[in-house]
């Protein structure tokens, strides 16, 4: 829902989230989506593409960095999709 006043409108987007966590969590979301997932510092966000191993697009993607996770803002039913056809096909 848009907010009117000063400053910038804000929406809401449906989103599902997935949690990454672990000291490879950048390294590993880098082969699976088109941003550079190594430059996105803690406090800050990306936007890039969920890649199947193949390179085939299957979503896109926002992901923010809190310095310990990083948070992947996916389409509703992409991570039940995805995950049910098991993360090794990612």
């Amino acid at each position: 829902m848009a907010e009117s006043g000063a400053g910038p409108a804000r929406y809401a987007l449906p989103r599902d989230t997935l949690l990454v966590r672990g000291p490879d969590r950048k390294t590993w979301l880098d082969g699976l989506l088109t941003n550079l997932v190594t430059d996105v510092q803690p406090g800050r966000g990306g936007y890039g593409l969920l890649l199947t191993k193949q390179g085939k697009i299957v979503t896109d993607a926002f992901l923010v960095d809190n310095g310990r996770e990083l948070f992947v803002g996916v389409p509703p039913a992409t991570v039940t999709r995805s995950v049910n056809c098991s993360t090794a096909t990612w």
